[in-house]
């Protein structure tokens, strides 16, 4: 997709993102699946998340998709790893209450935390797996799920009880991330809590570095940030003001020179969690993801 220069006004932005994504739109309104554009005050912001999640996200995603085995693959994002991560921050949502997932992928979530809610919203800016997912989730009423190429919802404020961003903040560029805690942060209601999960963190060879791109099959530009523990709470107290921080916990320990699939198959261990807490309070620099959960008062 070309984004002419002169782009610049909502209003452009809007007939450019209807005019494009018109037969996705009606494609997905078939199998009951609504789009929000969220334009409203984020003219600029709206254009940057789109050009640089929509693509990007679209293929990482796509990608991992793809590569099911954990032999092959041992990666953070997916296999064990990620069903440690994943349990983590599962322990943290009141089932008993609606949550919106943002940037929920696809039908992931058929055995896990989705069945377990009365009722889940899932926001994705990757149509396809939506159309996946909707196979996975018939029940419309259970399950909304909402097409977002901005990343912005039409959500009135204060109207969800719970939010959930997971592996989002530190994929995309900090002025994205600042908008998102920000979205996330206007439509929780009070009272409620986001659970902001699987944010990177610094190490000790970032901070040598200081690198903060990374090269995705070749092509510069997928983005991916480190914070370190003091750059993450004072962005999340920035972008989500008269907070309270009920949790924060570092998550998953980097072990230099230890063969991969070795490490991987370290997060099945049955007491692996105490080893994990242990590692990361006595240590510093060696997490690879933090938690954290806030209140909105």
């Amino acid at each position: 997709m070309k984004i002419e220069k002169e782009l610049t006004t909502c209003q452009d932005f809007n007939n450019m993102v209807v005019q494009y994504y018109a037969e996705v739109i009606k494609l997905l309104e078939k199998h009951h699946i609504k789009t929000h554009l969220g334009f409203q005050g984020h003219p600029e912001g709206t254009i940057s998340y789109l050009l640089v999640m929509n693509y990007l996200e679209i293929v990482r995603r796509t990608t991992e998709v793809k590569t099911q085995s954990d032999k092959v693959f041992t990666g953070s994002d997916v296999g064990k790893m990620r069903q440690y991560f994943n349990g983590l921050f599962e322990s943290e949502i009141d089932y008993s209450k609606a949550l919106i997932d943002m940037g929920c992928g696809g039908p992931d979530w058929k055995d896990t935390y989705w069945t377990k809610l009365p009722k889940v919203i899932g926001l994705e800016l990757n149509y396809l797996r939506l159309l996946e997912a909707r196979k996975v989730f018939p029940d419309e009423k259970k399950v909304e799920l909402v097409f977002s190429p901005t990343g912005m919802t039409d959500f009135p404020d204060n109207s969800i009880p719970q939010v959930l961003s997971s592996a989002i903040i530190t994929s995309v560029t900090p002025n994205i991330a600042q908008l998102h805690l920000r979205e996330c942060w206007r439509i929780l209601e009070p009272k409620g809590k986001l659970i902001i999960a699987r944010v990177q963190t610094k190490s000790l060879k970032n901070i040598i570095k200081g690198g903060t791109f990374t090269e995705f099959n070749g092509v510069y530009g997928a983005f991916n940030q480190v914070l370190s523990k003091k750059e993450f709470c004072s962005l999340v107290d920035k972008c989500c003001p008269n907070n309270k921080w009920v949790k924060f916990k570092k998550m998953g320990f980097r072990l230099p020179l230890i063969p991969a699939q070795i490490k991987h198959d370290m997060y099945d261990w049955k007491y692996f969690k105490y080893l994990d807490a242990f590692i990361n309070a006595v240590i510093p620099h060696m997490a690879i993801h933090f938690l954290a959960v806030i209140e909105k008062q």
